[in-house]
């Protein structure tokens, strides 16, 4: 069925995310996330890619992010 629609399974499945959000690409973005690493929790606000690579570095380390939000313009 997601064949004939044209979409490809996943977005059939998932919905379309541009749907519920502007489909664009802003340099600007913004999120807050939070991790825990050993026995230290933090929180900050950093932009999409600065955040990106924290995720992926705290996730290295053994670590865990347990909130990561875009923040509306």
């Amino acid at each position: 069925m997601a064949k004939t629609l044209g979409m490809r399974r996943e977005e059939y499945r998932l919905g379309n995310p541009c749907d519920e959000m502007k489909c664009k690409k802003d340099p600007h973005i913004r999120v807050n996330m939070c991790w825990e690493l050993k026995d230290e929790k933090k929180c900050v606000t950093l932009s999409k890619n600065n955040a990106l690579a924290t995720r992926d570095w705290v996730e290295e380390q053994g670590g865990v992010v347990f909130w990561f939000q875009a923040l509306p313009d």
